[in-house]
């Protein structure tokens, strides 16, 4: 199959985070109040280095709004239910979606230690929300 965008990165005009007016959230330790203006945004890589070697991380936009200021919020891809990922996935699904959605973040930490907490998800368990419960089933 013959390429026929070979020329696809000239005259491309790319944009710095400053020119696209995208504030990266990067928050200190403290209580904030969020609200979330649209749903996640396409998932992205960054890499970086690690005790000599590179690492990649995936993560998800989220177009957030605290004190007027409208941001972008990284979150980092996990697994555990108790990361900053695994606290959105259960926000979502708690709400049915986030776009619009008021909520409180406490942040401890700073850089690469900096650990995020909603809430109102402490506790939530979408298992037992999600899930439909049978009851009397004859067979």
């Amino acid at each position: 199959m013959e390429n026929e965008n070979n020329d696809w990165y000239k005259n491309i005009n790319l944009k710095s985070g400053e020119e696209m007016n995208t504030d990266w959230w990067s928050p200190e330790p403290g209580k904030y109040e969020v609200k979330f203006l649209a749903e996640a945004g396409k998932q992205y890589e960054v890499t970086f280095e690690r005790n000599g070697k590179p690492e990649v991380n995936k993560k998800i936009p989220f177009e957030i709004e605290i004190d007027g200021k409208k941001m972008t919020w990284g979150v980092t891809i996990g697994v555990s239910e108790t990361s900053a990922y695994g606290q959105m996935v259960n926000l979502a699904l708690k709400h049915k979606g986030v776009i619009g959605l008021n909520t409180e973040i406490l942040v401890t930490g700073v850089k690469k230690e900096r650990r995020y907490t909603i809430p109102e998800v402490v506790g939530f368990n979408h298992k037992e929300t999600t899930s439909p419960k049978i009851t009397n089933v004859e067979v």
